[in-house]
């Protein structure tokens, strides 16, 4: 009975799957999830159905129109800054993928990765909601709900009609979930509105278990080499 328990609290110790967990925008833009998939090759004006970059193709469920995004370019400052985006100031741009009428889109990954993460922006007048549905290879989907999408920072946009603000953000808003295995993302905005993506970001393999994993792990195996010796013994 002691040998079962021992070995009990070694599997409990590994990389088992603990579940999903929702990701900060700040930790994203510091770089929790390394891979980043990178299409601003492709140009603007171009219609894609998957994007391909970093080892990882993501299969689009609507075909897309890529066009530049940033704090000062799309719409009035519909983007958002660091630490709230992947764009580290108001000047830096990244391709984004839009679309005029969707209301949702879902993206499937070539294979499984253990953290998945985008940018999300309405392209157009809308406040509210983004909310990214992450998926297990066996379909189980895990929901979380970011707030604080806009259009623009409306208070700030008044005041730069107005003369009043040199300079303004948007709020788009970073989705993004760990602990995978994520196969697919399905991202919709309330209200439902046209919307644009950028900024995918991803994590192909679990963290490396901690040292002190380790060492249970090589207190448990001399714990059973002993036990096994003793019974040896009689």
């Amino acid at each position: 009975m002691k040998i079962k328990v021992l070995i009990v609290a070694v599997l409990a110790c590994g990389p088992a799957l603990a579940g999903l967990v929702q990701l900060s925008p700040a930790s994203v833009a510091d770089g929790a999830l390394t891979n980043y998939l990178d299409f601003d090759s492709l140009g603007t004006g171009q219609n894609v159905t998957s994007v391909t970059g970093d080892g990882l193709t993501v299969d689009l469920s609507t075909t897309m129109e890529t066009e530049w995004a940033g704090p000062s370019l799309n719409d009035y400052f519909t983007w958002n800054e660091y630490p709230d985006s992947m764009l580290t100031s108001t000047s830096a741009t990244m391709m984004a993928l839009g679309n005029s009428t969707a209301t949702s889109i879902t993206l499937t990954l070539s294979e499984p990765v253990w953290g998945f993460g985008v940018e999300v922006s309405p392209a157009d007048d809308t406040n509210g909601t983004v909310t990214g549905t992450f998926y297990s290879p066996t379909d189980v989907g895990t929901s979380f709900t970011v707030s604080g999408l806009s259009w623009v920072n409306n208070a700030c946009f008044s005041q730069f009609m107005a003369g009043q603000a040199s300079d303004c953000v948007g709020g788009s808003q970073i989705i993004a979930a760990s602990g995978g295995p994520i196969q697919s993302v399905t991202i919709s905005l309330n209200p439902t509105d046209q919307f644009e993506l950028a900024g995918i970001v991803f994590e192909t393999e679990p963290p490396a278990p901690e040292p002190s994993t380790f060492l249970l792990l090589g207190t448990a195996l001399l714990g059973l080499g002993v036990l096994s010796r003793r019974r040896l013994a009689r």
